[in-house]
């Protein structure tokens, strides 16, 4: 999924979408949660420099995928999808499309 979401005419919608005066972070899948799922995601200088006001080093994986949950200040946009969210109906959808990359 990265390398099909973080590269060619793909990267160029996310470089786009990213380059903006307000602080945003772009990724595959977000939801209302603001969850930059797969921890895979584009962060804007604004963005940053919002982040780095809470931002510390985590052991916890899943930490790097919430550090904007409670940050309204900056905007999480989802390329693939915006409506994830963290239920187990609600991530089914992001799941599906992931394991469509590994079908092909």
């Amino acid at each position: 999924m990265w390398k099909h979401e973080f590269t060619g005419q793909r990267l160029q919608r996310y470089i786009e979408e990213v380059n903006k005066e307000e602080p945003i972070i772009v990724c595959p899948f977000t939801g209302t949660e603001k969850y930059t799922w797969q921890n895979g995601f584009i962060i804007n200088p604004l963005a940053a420099k919002e982040l780095k006001k809470t931002f510390h080093f985590d052991s916890n994986r899943h930490y790097y995928e919430t550090m904007c949950n409670k940050i309204d200040t900056i905007n999480v946009i989802g390329i693939i999808s915006n409506n994830i969210n963290n239920t187990l109906e609600g991530r089914t959808p992001m799941w599906n499309k992931i394991w469509e990359f590994y079908d092909k």
